[in-house]
């Protein structure tokens, strides 16, 4: 039988590998009770916690495993994507803030963070964050997606469709792509009207 925190946060690892969530929370919880300091049992829980959209008691962790390193990227990036999940935004950017304190040129916080602003319609920090997301990592799909919809944002179709497009060949058939060139070209030809404001 195990004994240490490690030992349960490996069971609980086990468990989690094989989609037994369930019998993995208990792992960790008990590999919590054993070392409340355990930070990668913190960590483990609120991952899956986050994938199991059970965002508010993912966040929860997150916060109890900062506790014990608040310079760990992957925990406050974590907690970030949690927060947007929740329509948190103004938290999340703080959260991608810390990320990008640690590691500037962490793509993904800051496609994250311009997602975020979007998602406040403050399209034009959306769209410096997606170019400075491109300028890091050229081949990041999430990075021409963000650019597009903020030009889509501005009514710049035709160069959101040249984002769209980029998008396409980094991932050919993404849907959302596909989607928002065909909305693009509706705009362009006149069949559908922005007069109501973008989305």
């Amino acid at each position: 039988m195990p004994k240490t925190s490690k030992d349960y946060l490996k069971l609980g690892e086990q468990r989690y590998a094989r989609g037994d969530f369930d019998e993995a929370m208990e792992w960790y919880n008990k590999a919590i009770e054993v070392q409340p300091e355990n930070k990668a049992a913190w960590s483990s829980k609120a991952l899956m916690l986050a994938e199991l959209e059970r965002f508010d008691e993912a966040i929860k962790c997150f916060d109890e495993a900062l506790k014990i390193d608040d310079m760990d990227r992957t925990l406050w990036y974590g907690k970030a994507i949690s927060l947007s999940r929740m329509g948190m935004y103004e938290e999340a950017i703080e959260a991608y803030d810390r990320v990008l304190g640690i590691s500037p040129n962490h793509e993904k916080a800051w496609i994250g963070k311009g997602l975020a602003l979007a998602e406040m319609g403050r399209w034009n920090e959306a769209l410096d964050y997606a170019n400075k997301g491109i300028e890091i990592h050229p081949d990041f799909a999430n990075a021409w997606f963000l650019k597009a919809i903020a030009l889509e944002s501005f009514s710049r179709y035709e160069e959101a469709i040249e984002c769209y497009e980029k998008m396409l060949e980094l991932e050919p058939g993404n849907v959302d792509a596909v989607e928002g060139i065909k909305e693009c070209k509706e705009y362009i030809s006149g069949e559908r009207s922005n007069d109501s404001g973008f989305i």
